[in-house]
């Protein structure tokens, strides 16, 4: 490679307004029962990403031993949003006054995610019982917990 082959700068495209807005539109066109490639990468990454947020958020989970949990709860998250946002467009009742199936599946993403959320400690109660996080029971200093219990016994 010459020098200046490197000095050149790269050809740069201007985009139109249309086609700024059609790329900001076209990785919103993916839904939850989406097949497309591109839907289920769009899918996957809003997935992952919310799974990193919840990591950093919560440091006492172990971002190898439960990543799965935090990977399902994350996508029980994403279809319980994508659900309750088709709720609001169309309604918990159809015309006939039947609830809506997307209302079971909210119910049960929500249901799921309760149980996920145990598992990881999210809950207030669940923090208390592992004694992590901001709950009221701080974290535990295992050496010094040890040293305060054996400081009882020899005192008892």
């Amino acid at each position: 490679m010459t020098d200046d082959q490197r000095t050149e700068k790269p050809i740069t495209r201007t985009m139109t307004p249309a086609a700024i807005k059609q790329r900001g539109v076209a990785a919103l066109k993916g839904g939850i029962y989406s097949k497309a490639p591109i839907g289920r990468r769009v899918r996957d990454r809003r997935v992952q990403r919310l799974t990193r947020k919840l990591i950093r958020a919560c440091p006492w989970i172990d971002p190898v031993a439960d990543m799965p949990l935090a990977r399902a709860w994350s996508e029980a998250e994403y279809i319980a949003g994508w659900a309750f946002a088709a709720l609001v467009n169309d309604g918990i009742t159809s015309a006939s006054g039947e609830p809506r199936r997307v209302f079971d599946v909210w119910r049960q993403a929500r249901q799921l995610q309760s149980q996920l959320g145990r598992e990881l400690a999210l809950s207030p109660a669940a923090r208390m019982a592992l004694r992590v996080g901001d709950s009221t029971a701080k974290n535990m200093d295992a050496a010094s917990e040890v040293a305060r219990l054996k400081a009882e016994r020899g005192s008892a």
